[in-house]
């Protein structure tokens, strides 16, 4: 039995040592005893023996930051790999590692401490069962395992992988679905609110989302309005908006935009005569707002406003309303260096969908790196390094919904004219510059008194002047090749880096507009 422990120990050694050598983590890998208490409260109990003491996975990996936890089970010799019957959780690495998997499923966690499985809920949990040798490719064995649905299943994953394409896969394992409720759910309040103007429907949803924002915030609304009437919930919704965005320190002249933008729900018929509202609100904590939760770097809440307002009609290039997709906003995090110090500056912000991809790759980059304050910083980023402007009221509505489910509550995000006077002064008054610019303008300017919304080239102008490091937009291809004069202005001030033209299907069914994105 000693040789037998001394092999396996040899083989934990060299599972690690190839880990840390070969893969990339954020975070250290843990032979067998971690430092989380949740987990390891869990393992205290894990005994393969069935004794109720603990039990420990040979190596123990944990991201609290991205709710990411693997488990490795090793075995020195491949004959040791998977029993008949896979009950000898002792003797075997797939016996093995199910059984310490199932202590993580919903059943075995349902019989948990409350503060045990609201720490857990969502957390990607990975099980890997290995033997033999990880030097020698002929000699060694390896079958990877999750936790979906309740159920242990094997992904076919016959190597170790980095820690992002663990990451990455139960980033897709759903989203098809996702996606496909989010439609559902969109489609079905647009229906509910067919007879209120499309441009008033925005500003309700984002008032009843905000309604139900999660965090305690000494409003009774969430778990009362099931038993209230509807003149109850209506007479509700302005003070509740107050106190919850007053609790997230949100100026009050932005809650005074929204709850003014609201006043119409006191006087529409449909509204007040029926159950429309109570409806809308038990579609959305039921159906809409759980899935938040599920996903770090798809945004979620952005695809269901996007597909809220193509439901709704609002988006099309003759309203000027063009919505970035999920995959360009990404994009445009990549096409340069952002350090984590930038400030990222969009000035026509819609939902937010540039700021929230900008925020996603600075604390990717935080949490890759090596610095000590790590949760200090990622909050500077929430609160400091965000910078937005949205003329639209209606969109401004969206955009503060969208940053407070991502618990923050006091990006600078300002509803106004990227052109007004009063804009200088925000710009002028920001204790952090804006260091990149991300911008999808509002389509089709003329810059006249019929058509007041300025032209693509202005907003891009303007954007660089007020950004330090770089610049990015995605505008019509025509933004490009018109108006010599400021085009020759901007070349004399700013470097065009490359410009790239994209596929004239990326804004389809809401336009045909050919666009390519230009970096300075």
């Amino acid at each position: 039995m000693a040789n037998l422990r001394k092999n396996e120990a040899k083989t934990d050694i060299n599972l690690f040592n190839f880990i840390k050598e070969n893969r990339r983590y954020t975070n250290s890998w843990n032979v067998q005893k971690q430092n989380n208490k949740y987990i390891q409260e869990i393992l205290d109990k894990t005994s393969k023996k069935e004794t109720g003491k603990h039990g420990y996975p040979d190596l123990i990996y944990v991201n609290e930051i991205k709710k990411l936890l693997i488990l490795i089970e090793n075995k020195d010799q491949i004959k040791n790999h998977v029993s008949k019957n896979e009950d000898d959780p002792v003797d075997f690495a797939v016996d093995g590692i199910k059984h310490y998997l199932s202590f993580f499923t919903s059943e075995k966690l349902s019989q948990e401490k409350e503060t045990i499985k609201k720490y857990l809920k969502n957390w990607k949990i990975v099980g890997i069962a290995f033997s033999g040798d990880i030097n020698d490719e002929y000699n060694h064995r390896l079958d990877t395992y999750i936790i979906e649905n309740n159920f242990i299943q094997n992904i076919s994953k016959s190597e170790i992988l980095d820690e992002e394409d663990y990451l990455a896969f139960f980033e897709n394992i759903d989203l098809e679905k996702i996606s496909n409720d989010i439609s559902k759910s969109s489609s079905e309040i647009n229906r509910l609110l067919r007879n209120l103007d499309s441009q008033k429907r925005p500003v309700l949803l984002s008032a009843l989302m905000i309604c139900l924002y999660p965090k305690d915030s000494g409003s009774d609304f969430k778990n009362s309005y099931s038993l209230w009437n509807t003149q109850t919930i209506i007479r509700n919704m302005p003070t509740t908006i107050s106190d919850i965005l007053e609790s997230e320190k949100i100026d009050k002249n932005k809650i005074e935009v929204l709850t003014n933008e609201l006043t119409f729900i006191k006087t529409d018929n449909d509204l007040n005569s029926t159950n429309i509202l109570k409806d809308i609100l038990k579609e959305l904590e039921e159906k809409v707002i759980p899935l938040f939760d599920k996903k770090t770097s798809y945004d979620i809440i952005g695809k269901f406003y996007e597909e809220f307002l193509r439901y709704a009609g609002i988006t099309s290039v003759k309203k000027g309303i063009i919505l970035t997709p999920n995959h360009i906003t990404t994009l445009f995090t990549e096409l340069i260096d952002i350090k984590t110090n930038d400030v990222i500056f969009d000035p026509a912000c819609g939902t937010g969908a540039f700021l929230i991809a900008g925020m996603n790759k600075l604390v990717d980059e935080i949490e890759k790196s090596n610095l000590s304050d790590k949760k200090e910083r990622i909050k500077n980023i929430k609160t400091k390094q965000l910078i937005g402007l949205e003329k639209s009221s209606t969109m401004y509505s969206l955009a503060i919904s969208n940053m407070l489910f991502r618990g923050d509550g006091k990006s600078q995000i300002f509803n106004e004219d990227f052109f007004s006077n009063e804009t200088n002064n925000i710009l002028n008054k920001l204790p952090n510059k804006p260091t990149i610019g991300f911008v999808n303008p509002p389509y089709g300017g003329k810059d006249n008194k019929k058509n007041p919304t300025k032209k693509e080239i202005q907003f891009l102008e303007k954007m660089l002047d007020n950004s330090s490091r770089y610049g990015v937009i995605i505008a019509p291809l025509s933004t490009y090749f018109k108006d010599d004069i400021d085009r020759n202005r901007i070349l004399s001030k700013h470097t065009l880096k490359y410009v790239i033209n994209m596929p004239i299907e990326l804004f389809q069914p809401n336009a045909s507009t050919h666009t390519a994105i230009a970096v300075f």
